[in-house]
Parts: C-alpha cells; structure tokens; sequence
C-alpha cells in the first residue's frame, strides 16, 4: 500500500486510509509515521488528530503545524481531556501556542483548565492566574479535573514563590493522581513529575515517572517516561542510576522505531 500510494488512485488512497487506522491502532507509530510521509501535501488520510500526534512525535513541527490547521475544536472534542491536553502541549511546544489556543474546543471545566495549562506553558502566569481564579472553576470537578486544577495551583504558587500554598496543591496530586484512568493519568504523572523536580523532590518524581510508564499504551512513550526518571536521577546526583534509566529509554525508542528520539536522548 505504501508503495501505491504516490500513484494518486482512489483505491490505493482508500487501502492507505484503512492501513493508517489499523497501525494506529496496534501502536506501530513509525510504520504509521512512514506511510502518512508518502501520501500527497496537505492529505491527512481522513486522520488530522492522528497525523497531528505522529509528527509530534517525530519532532517533525512544521508538518505538525500543517496538520493542526486542518484541525477544528469539534476534532479534538471526542479524545479525553488527557489526550487533549498532550497534543495541545505538544503544538504549543512545536511553535504554534496560537494555534494550540485557538483549538481549545468549547467552554466547559476541561477545556478552561487546558488553555491556563497552555497560558502557563507559554509563561503568560498573569493571565493564566485570573483564569485559574474564575467563578466557573470553584466547586467540585470531576476527577480528572481536580488532579488538574491541582496541579496548576501547585504551580501556579510555585512561580509566586508560595511554596506553602505549591506543597498543599502538590499534596493533593499525589493524593488523587494515583487513582486516575491511564488515559487520563500519562499526561497528569509526567507533568506532576516534573513539578516534583522543581520542588527537590527525587523519589516523587520517579515515582509519577514510573506511573507513566507503567500506562503507557507503546514504547515510545514508556521511552518517554524513562528518560524523564534519567532526567530526575541526574538531578539527584544519581547518575549511574541515571544511566540506567538512559539506556532502557534508548531500547525503547529502539523498539519503536523511533530514530530521531533515540538520537536525540543519545545525544543526552
């Protein structure tokens, strides 16, 4: 299919959108990566919320950028708030937090809580905090929310220098977080992770590290959440614990296929 691909017909376009969703599907991201590349500028094989998340992946941010543009709000509404949240992260990160913004589908808890985590992510704290403070985020919240606007709180004090009022939000993570559904819980551990590192706090970080690895859905990100505890370790000053944790990282992204991450953590 792969091969056919480039002649245009409606068949071999047909075969390559069906061969997409079952890659997809079974994890294997490069394979999927490899046959989104052969098909025609511009054709997303009827997937933009996938192809988004593969160039992600591949630290491919222009090509990200254009399928973000092929994207509406109404796209990203069916994918849980946790998958949500990475893919727009992942855009912002790419350059386009614009972009990213503009996506935030609707007005509801979930979709307000995303663009303060992308205000922050972009350093705007000021307008981030208002929001953080708004009316429509008082009161009760579904789980996975609560995690969320925890975690924003504990990192909001954080840059205010409150650090009582960061470790009394960053206590209530690891309260809830543990609880979480997988989908939900990749994004929410890797970012309380890194929190934990800016706190000093070693051993929390590798333990949310190890959560995401844990419920991780393939090797790329169990890679992921690996060299994010090489990254704690080393700050610890654990660095033959950190090599370890490098070189399992790197035969992961191995195992996935993952050439531009493997040299990109080699080079770590």
């Amino acid at each position: 299919v792969p091969a056919r691909l480039a002649r245009g017909e409606p068949g071999d376009r047909a075969a390559a959108v069906r061969l997409l969703g079952a890659l997809v599907e079974r994890g294997e991201r490069r394979a999927a990566a490899d046959l989104l590349a052969r098909a025609a500028p511009g054709d997303w094989l009827d997937a933009p919320v996938a192809a988004l998340d593969l160039l992600l992946g591949a630290g491919d941010a222009h090509r990200a950028g254009e399928a973000a543009g092929a994207l509406t709000g109404a796209d990203l509404a069916p994918l849980v708030a946790g998958e949500r949240r990475r893919l727009m992260r992942g855009l912002a990160r790419a350059g386009a937090p614009e972009r990213a913004l503009a996506l935030v589908p609707g007005s509801d808890a979930a979709s307000r809580l995303l663009t303060i985590r992308l205000l922050l992510d972009a350093h705007r704290d000021e307008e981030a905090a208002g929001r953080l403070d708004s009316p429509e985020l008082r009161g009760p919240l579904p789980h996975e929310l609560e995690v969320e606007r925890a975690l924003l709180t504990a990192e909001r004090e954080g840059r205010r220098a409150r650090y009582a009022a960061a470790a009394r939000a960053f206590a209530r993570v690891e309260r809830l977080l543990p609880s979480l559904h997988p989908p939900e819980a990749l994004e929410a551990a890797s970012t309380a992770g890194w929190l934990a590192i800016d706190q000093g706090r070693t051993d929390a970080a590798l333990a949310f590290f190890r959560l995401a690895r844990d419920v991780a859905s393939d090797d790329g990100r169990r890679a992921d959440a690996s060299f994010d505890m090489a990254a704690a370790l080393g700050h610890a000053g654990r660095f033959a614990d950190a090599e370890r944790a490098l070189d399992e990282a790197l035969a992961l992204y191995a195992s996935a296929g993952d050439r531009d991450r493997y040299l990109s953590a080699l080079g770590n």
